[in-house]
């Protein structure tokens, strides 16, 4: 059997098995191969000449293999290397440096999982507090209460709400709130403001603050034109109409700071904020009252005192704070290039793609029982108005079956009175 048969030389290059090339590259190491069906094996050697009459080369051959798992790939094991030969040591290189290589690539895909779980706490966390006084806390600063001179405010509310959840279920509340602060969180982020809570149903966002923003009273301004005519996409549960909106805003100073320590929350301080709320619970559904400073600030002290339509109200009692004159702030003018009347055509067009976008999904807050009895599970799985009737029809069975013992009382009471008649009969 020729050698070629056996092997094939992979490197260096060789045309054929012949004396002259193989004697021309005696120092040469070569990278041999086995000629078989199956998986070849690779194999590194080194030549030897035995005699030149005859011609007679011998072979020193090793596995060419870097590490423990190219060694198992060709079914072979530690104990096949030659025991005092440099291919163990090399072996063993290759392990640790193969081992070295995966212990950095997880560790790589281990920083980078750090870094991206890093990312989402800080958007979670920095959608709670503003971004400096996240970072004095992560720290364990305090965070010293702040005077701001310039804020303007922004309070809305549902009409009708407490209808609502009067009569409609919990999940649709929570589904129709979900819409109207989407909607409502699109077009804040939109205008730079800073939102500050929800509670329940009222929604409060400023301007001015945490950062000063020489075009508070503009932002608010646009923004309360844009939620008044935009919230009209997001529609009521209960009659399946546009939900309408109390909104109410109002210029002036406050404080901010950080309260409690088992959940910290930045607050807001100041008579500017009751002031605004009472602007809001006083004005009418899908209007924007504004105080008197508001309007101040808009039509005499700004650069864009034209890009806003205004209506007097008059004189309106308010709570705690005796009369006070207020505007309806009706619309952006055609001067005005974010909330004009082209404008905000695109504006809705704009929130109503970011709607279509985003998947709703129908709520249960009663869990599903697949075991257990069946009456409950029947009950579990019914929604709100199911049950309702279900209530209603147990109650009228529950008066029927009274009825029914009442009718079986008076027919005992009637059998005993005969019984007794027809004693007194017998006796007499």
């Amino acid at each position: 059997t020729h050698v070629e048969h056996i092997l094939e030389i992979k490197r260096p290059v060789l045309g054929s098995w012949d004396w002259k090339v193989l004697n021309k590259l005696m120092d040469q190491t070569f990278f041999l191969q086995t000629v078989t069906k199956d998986k070849p094996t690779k194999l590194k050697a080194n030549m030897i000449v035995l005699s030149t009459s005859p011609k007679q080369v011998l072979f020193v051959i090793s596995p060419d293999a870097k590490n423990i798992a190219e060694l198992t790939a060709m079914n072979l094991t530690m104990s096949d290397l030659p025991l005092h030969s440099f291919q163990r040591d090399a072996v063993f290189l290759g392990e640790h440096m193969y081992s070295e290589v995966r212990s950095a690539h997880k560790l790589d895909k281990l920083s980078k999982k750090l870094g991206n779980e890093r990312n989402l706490s800080n958007t979670l966390l920095y959608s709670m507090i503003p971004k400096n006084v996240a970072n004095l806390l992560r720290t364990g600063e305090a965070f010293e209460p702040q005077h701001h001179d310039n804020v303007t405010l922004f309070f809305s509310d549902v009409v009708g709400f407490t209808s609502m959840c009067a009569e409609l279920p919990p999940w649709d509340i929570i589904d129709m709130l979900n819409r109207l602060y989407t909607v409502m969180d699109f077009l804040a982020a939109k205008f730079n403001l800073y939102k500050v809570e929800t509670i329940g149903d009222a929604y409060m966002c400023c301007s001015g603050l945490p950062e000063n923003d020489d075009l508070h009273a503009e932002n608010i301004a646009n923004f309360a034109i844009a939620v008044k005519r935009c919230v009209q996409l997001v529609t009521s549960p209960l009659t399946d109409e546009p939900i309408h909106l109390r909104i109410g805003i109002h210029t002036g100073s406050c404080m901010s700071g950080v309260v409690g320590t088992l959940t910290p929350h930045y607050c807001l301080f100041g008579d500017m904020i009751n002031t605004t709320s009472r602007h809001e619970s006083t004005g009418e559904a899908d209007k924007i009252q504004a105080s008197s400073i508001t309007f101040g600030r808009l039509t005499h002290f700004s650069d864009y005192s034209d890009h806003y339509n205004w209506t007097p109200r008059g004189l309106v009692d308010m709570k705690g704070k005796g009369k006070m004159f207020t505007y309806w702030l009706d619309s952006g003018t055609n001067n005005n290039d974010s909330v004009g009347p082209e404008a905000m055509q695109q504006l809705v067009e704009e929130v109503s793609s970011m709607l279509s976008s985003k998947t709703w999904r129908k709520r249960r807050y009663f869990a599903r029982r697949r075991s257990g009895s069946t009456d409950m599970t029947r009950l579990v799985e019914t929604d709100y108005n199911s049950m309702i009737a279900d209530v209603e029809d147990v109650a009228k069975y529950m008066e029927l079956e009274d009825e029914d013992e009442d009718d079986d009382d008076v027919s005992d009471g009637e059998k005993s009175v005969a019984k007794t008649d027809d004693a007194v009969s017998l006796d007499s």
